[in-house]
């Protein structure tokens, strides 16, 4: 994401026949704008670990589960053998 250049900003708002004030407001609420996007982005980094992180959730998920169904197996067959 490219930076604003604040002076040719300003210079081009004044070009258009806004006030030195005018000017001055508009880009100081851009940059603000800008500087504040900037740091509520996600880097590569940040969603590299998020992916590693719900690559290592749906492992554990895969355990439980398949532990689950195997202990659902047993005790369906601890039923069937009790009641013959």
């Amino acid at each position: 994401m490219s930076s604003v250049d604040a002076l040719r900003a300003f210079e081009e708002l004044k070009a258009s026949d806004l006030t030195e004030a005018q000017a001055k407001a508009i880009v100081s609420v851009v940059k603000i704008a800008q500087e504040t996007g900037l740091e509520n982005l996600a880097t590569k980094e940040d969603i590299r670990q998020l992916e590693v992180k719900i690559a290592n959730l749906k492992s554990d998920l895969l355990k439980w589960f398949v532990g689950l169904l195997v202990g659902q197996a047993a005790f369906f067959l601890a039923i069937l053998k009790f009641f013959k």
